[in-house]
């Protein structure tokens, strides 16, 4: 799955236009990069993403009609086209590889949802398979909450907070994780974990769950540390490894915010093209203010958004 173009009108804090991701009816391409300065709205184009996707065909809660519409608008609407690999075209006997979907916000009435039922169908489709993509969001204000909640079924659970943000969206990975390896449930995917976290942070390795119950990290030869004194940066790869390999993120949409938060320009580069290798399937849109990450992209495939008005 990945998208071929958006186009979004009426939506709050961003000036009515569209992204064409598949120049010329090509393969949309598979990393698009979107930067500019603070407040240019960055973040808001992920935002639209999730608005479009969400309001026909949702993972969880929708978002609220005052995060999408303008204080003085009455309606938004988003439009946006798929494009389906040839295993979901079989699926949902697609006779095509672009389908479109249009969702509108309004204040002042019901609005008609209906479309196509092959996307539908795709786009409401959610499981921990590899071979099964989804909709997935890497918000800025990530981050291991100090808490963890208890998994009683983690495919529900993860569903509900896919496209969703704030300071609890990560507080059952950790659980997870920990039942993942306390319990062998799937050693292949305890040790793709393991390899990944490694390759993420190479001073530093996974070791497994403490008598405790605490998940444990460790340098060659040094003390066992549980996740919660890692540093940011640390968690942050722990949090992101975690979510790649347990929720089976591949041939997926991935919406990036941020991937230097907690890191140099460099090392942003680094641990991202780390993740592109370990799903290359997937089609990453990233919000950055990095140069390092803006440099990955294709010029065709950069969008530099100006300053705020």
């Amino acid at each position: 799955m990945r998208i071929a173009s958006v186009t979004w009108k009426g939506f709050l804090g961003l000036a009515d236009g569209s992204l064409d991701l598949a120049r010329d009816g090509a393969l949309p391409a598979d990393l698009v990069v979107v930067t500019g300065p603070p407040g240019s709205g960055k973040t808001r184009l992920l935002d639209v993403i999730i608005a479009g996707k969400e309001r026909v065909a949702p993972y969880g809660p929708g978002p609220r009609l005052d995060d999408v519409i303008g204080k003085d608008g009455t309606s938004a609407k988003i439009t946006i086209e798929w494009w389906l690999s040839e295993d979901e075209r079989k699926v949902v006997g697609a006779p095509r590889p672009l389908l479109g979907t249009e969702a509108i916000y309004t204040r002042t009435g019901p609005a008609e949802l209906a479309p196509d039922p092959a996307i539908g169908v795709i786009l409401e489709r959610y499981d921990h398979e590899p071979q099964h993509g989804k909709v997935d969001y890497i918000p800025a204000d990530r981050g291991l909450p100090p808490h963890v909640t208890s998994v009683r079924d983690p495919v529900y659970e993860q569903r509900r907070v896919r496209l969703s943000r704030g300071p609890d969206k990560y507080a059952g990975i950790v659980k997870l994780a920990e039942q993942t390896m306390l319990r062998r449930t799937d050693d292949a995917k305890i040790a793709e974990l393991k390899e990944l976290f490694a390759k993420l942070c190479p001073h530093l390795r996974l070791r497994g769950v403490s008598a405790a119950g605490d998940i444990e990290f460790g340098r060659e030869g040094g003390p066992p540390r549980p996740v919660s004194k890692l540093s940011m940066s640390e968690k942050q790869a722990f949090m992101i490894a975690a979510t790649m390999v347990l929720v089976g993120v591949h041939h997926s949409v991935v919406l990036y915010d941020s991937p230097e938060l907690y890191l140099s320009g460099a090392e942003a580069r680094r641990q991202f093209e780390v993740l592109r290798a370990f799903a290359p399937t997937n089609q990453w849109i990233v919000a950055t203010s990095s140069e390092d990450i803006v440099a990955m992209a294709a010029h065709r495939n950069l969008v530099r958004l100006g300053a705020p008005s």
